[in-house]
């Protein structure tokens, strides 16, 4: 997901990218499915005006709004996919309340190379973290957020000890 963190203003909607790396393997489908909080964000649309898989190729696109689920899938025709990165789709979010919401890959995502065989390729789905503000309002809580670590799935709730005092 990119961004895969980000401080986003609830008075406007927001583009997020499902992209994939290949990691030297031809790949030829996708199925990602996300999950969100829906009473946190809304997903207004998905768009394929990027990607990587021609329109008459995707074979699900369903947004469940009632449980937050996003359900894309889709086949690239031999000779599949090789390249760096791609754009599967771009989620366009609206948030729907000031606070933090994830965006997270269930356990049917899945990337499977062109083998004749659909071995599953996928090796790491990175989920995701928002912050999010009015502008029209006033903040009750601190908006944490870190430039060099802005994806708080990634923090470790790890304590360190204290420095010795001279």
């Amino acid at each position: 997901l990119v961004p895969n963190a980000a401080v986003l203003n609830s008075d406007f909607s927001q583009r997020v990218g499902l992209e994939l790396t290949t990691g030297g393997e031809v790949i030829n489908a996708v199925e990602a499915v996300v999950r969100y909080d829906p009473e946190a964000v809304k997903v207004e649309d998905v768009l394929f005006a990027h990607s990587l898989c021609a329109p008459q190729f995707f074979i699900e696109k369903s947004i469940d709004e009632k449980n937050g689920v996003v359900h894309l899938a889709c086949i690239i025709p031999s000779p599949g996919f090789l390249g760096d990165t791609a754009v599967v789709a771009e989620l366009l979010l609206r948030p729907l309340r000031n606070g933090s919401f994830e965006l997270r890959f269930g356990d049917e995502t899945r990337v499977l190379a062109n083998d004749g065989l659909g071995t599953d390729v996928l090796r790491l789905a990175t989920n995701a973290s928002y912050q999010v503000f009015s502008e029209g309002a006033a903040q009750k809580k601190p908006v944490v957020f870190s430039h060099t670590h802005p994806n708080p799935e990634a923090w470790t709730g790890k304590i360190l000890p204290e420095a010795p005092v001279a």
